[in-house]
């Protein structure tokens, strides 16, 4: 099934996206950038604004300009990473480039964005 959200400025669009992630429970969820500056932009952002509503939510990010290693790892934690239903808002967040497009597979990923 496909939804869509049509926003009116670009300047709501950061809002739009905090509204329904707040409201999702227990979900594991992709969001994809077209670049790796976005995807850092938007990790530091989400992060912050998630956390100052105390909220216990995971939130990674993934990109080519971070080394292999660590992507693995990154990958491997948000792809083990318990869902928790019931609790109030998503539980595990990925913020990505088209890189993880590219032949992984996570399993019970409620959400793409």
């Amino acid at each position: 099934m496909n939804h869509y959200v049509q926003v009116d400025h670009q300047a709501q669009k950061l809002g739009h996206l905090l509204g329904f992630l707040k409201e999702l429970s227990g979900q594991r969820i992709i969001i994809f950038f077209a670049t790796c500056a976005s995807v850092d932009y938007h990790h530091l952002a989400l992060k912050t604004l998630l956390e100052s509503e105390n909220n216990s939510k995971q939130v990674w990010k993934l990109h080519g300009k971070i080394n292999q290693k660590k992507r693995t790892k990154i990958y491997q934690e948000f792809k083990s990473e318990d869902k928790q239903e019931g609790q109030l808002g998503f539980n595990n967040l990925l913020i990505t480039t088209d890189l993880a497009a590219r032949g992984i597979d996570i399993p019970d990923v409620d959400w793409i964005i």
